[in-house]
């Protein structure tokens, strides 16, 4: 299955998918990115998920840790617009997702706009009521690749 976001700041983010499907999650962080609420955005990892990249640290581990790299992330910048691709296949209780996004955002402080890309790839996990949380996280930024500026 593959869904495709697109977004600019002003429209509205509405989650389609129930929480019984992987996809839900996705678009779950989604919101919370687009919303600048680290803790929405945090909420769709497990207590125990890691994170490889692109946050201060290379490899995190913990939903407060994640959630406090989002709100550092946060408060430097504001998200304007954020276009994602994603696939997902799912295996029993298990359901494996890649993709890639694009974002575009406000550095606050001097309103520069800049862009990030990155290749996606993630593991979620059906809990015990039926919903999913993240339990792996990596997102493939190029070696020392930075925010890029976005023509005016």
């Amino acid at each position: 299955m593959t869904t495709h976001v697109k977004w600019k700041k002003g429209e509205e983010f509405k989650i389609l998918a129930p929480d019984t499907d992987p996809a839900s999650v996705g678009q779950k962080m989604t919101r919370g990115f687009l919303n600048g609420d680290a803790d929405e955005a945090a909420a769709v990892y497990t207590e125990d998920a890691i994170l490889y990249g692109p946050g201060q640290k290379f490899e995190s581990h913990s939903k407060q840790t994640l959630r406090d790299e989002m709100a550092t992330m946060f408060s430097a910048m504001e998200i304007v617009a954020w276009e994602a691709e994603e696939d997902i296949e799912t295996v029993g209780e298990v359901a494996y997702c890649w993709g890639k996004w694009l974002l575009t955002a406000r550095l606050k402080g001097n309103d520069q706009q800049v862009q990030m890309r990155a290749r996606t790839l993630d593991v979620r996990r059906r809990q015990a009521d039926g919903t999913w949380r993240m339990v792996i996280d990596h997102a493939s930024i190029p070696m020392g690749a930075k925010l890029t500026p976005v023509d005016s």
